[in-house]
């Protein structure tokens, strides 16, 4: 009973008339205020117009170096240890993964600001219209609550790396670094060397969990919202056929038209929007999925030899991250599914030959439209995502059985 009333009181929100009572605009001003709020934290605030690099800025990229070059060095010092270097070329997949997405961000960040105007423009334009602004309502309280969720994995697995070595200190009374991570010329035996090197892991943690919590958010908002204008679209395409059923005289027909027209460009929007979109984030999804990849595959194999709770921590994190990628890429494809179903769904049969002519090309334009991609070799969806899985199984029940 209690589960219940929790559900119930925090998906009630959901309900039509509660999505009716709420603006959509305060929804995605609470969403760009939670992001940038981490993009500051980390100095990659990309949304501030005019964007300077400070020095946060060069403090977070200088620990993405330190971080690549302490991981060469420390797979160096562990060479012959094949578990200890397993455990460390773990961690370089989410290194990697967080260099990628931080020269996006630092490279685009005029696509970012621009599209931050153009859902800024949407929200505003449809606050009036009943049905659009609560299926815009719906994606950004959608997108804010997988934001909760996210955020407590996130955090979570923050201080899961950080409390088995205080458990362990107590429990065993034995020093355990945070991560596997030396940094050179410090000893770790020492109790000065083990101090600082601890430091350094607990800065790390907290600029990683912020700094993919803000590219991840920001990443969500950006291809999440491609379901809200999907949705304002078809409230376009009902509206036309609304006109078509009351058509009457001529001022209908102009009216007609003019939906038409409203409707194409609408439509070159969604896909100018998916394009850069693809383009914008190629590289990223691509180093991502692979990342995400390495990272699974040494963790589940680390663990399963060696019981390492960080290991799993990572291994459920990592996961986490590839799943959330190939959700949004399937969300993608089902509503261009949708776009393309809605388009033929119309009364195009009784429009005049023009206004046939320009449904004809939206819907031919529908059945080429743009998916994301993981770097042009695979598309990224949940159908990926489970071959990819098994896979990962495979290789590593290989690698399992031919060291026993």
């Amino acid at each position: 009973m209690v589960l219940r009333s929790i559900l119930k009181r925090h998906f009630v929100v959901f309900e039509d008339d509660a999505l009716s009572r709420i603006h959509g605009v305060d929804v995605y001003h609470g969403l760009i205020v939670r992001l940038r709020w981490q993009l500051r934290a980390v100095g990659y605030d990309v949304l501030k117009i005019p964007f300077k690099y400070g020095k946060m800025t060069a403090f977070s990229s200088l620990c993405l170096l330190l971080f690549i070059a302490f991981t060469g060095y420390t797979v160096v010092l562990h060479w012959g240890d094949w578990f200890q270097v397993i455990d460390t070329l773990s961690l370089l997949g989410m290194g990697s993964s967080s260099v990628a997405k931080a020269l996006t961000g630092l490279l685009n960040y005029e696509y970012y600001q621009k599209n931050y105007r153009i859902l800024t423009a949407l929200y505003r334009s449809n606050d009036k219209h009943k049905d659009n602004n609560r299926r815009l309502v719906y994606w950004g309280m959608l997108i804010t609550y997988y934001y909760r969720f996210f955020l407590v994995i996130s955090v979570s697995g923050g201080f899961g790396f950080v409390l088995t070595p205080v458990f362990t200190y107590f429990w065993y009374n034995e020093r355990m670094l945070i991560i596997n991570l030396h940094i050179p010329g410090v000893d770790t035996v020492t109790r000065t060397g083990f101090m600082i090197t601890t430091l350094f892991h607990l800065v790390l943690i907290f600029m990683a969990v912020a700094g993919i919590l803000a590219a991840d958010l920001g990443c969500i908002i950006v291809v999440g919202h491609v379901a809200g204008i999907a949705d304002v679209f078809k409230n376009a395409l009902n509206e036309l056929d609304q006109l078509t059923k009351q058509k009457c005289d001529e001022r209908v027909d102009d009216s007609i038209h003019r939906k038409v027209l409203q409707i194409c460009v609408m439509h070159q929007e969604i896909i100018s929007y998916e394009e850069e979109l693809d383009e914008n984030y190629g590289v990223t999804v691509f180093v991502q999925v692979l990342s995400s990849i390495a990272c699974v595959a040494l963790s589940l194999f680390n663990f399963y030899m060696t019981y390492n709770i960080g290991a799993l921590t990572f291994l459920v994190y990592a996961f986490f991250q590839l799943f959330q990628y190939c959700v949004l890429g399937t969300v993608l494809t089902i509503k261009n599914d949708e776009i393309m179903i809605a388009l033929y769904d119309t009364y195009w049969y009784k429009l005049t030959n023009t206004e046939q002519k320009m449904i004809g090309y939206m819907l031919h334009r529908s059945q080429n439209a743009v998916e994301m991609t993981i770097g042009g070799i695979s598309l990224l969806n949940m159908e990926t995502f489970v071959e990819i899985v098994k896979t990962i199984y495979s290789y590593s029940a290989m690698l399992v059985q031919f060291l026993d």
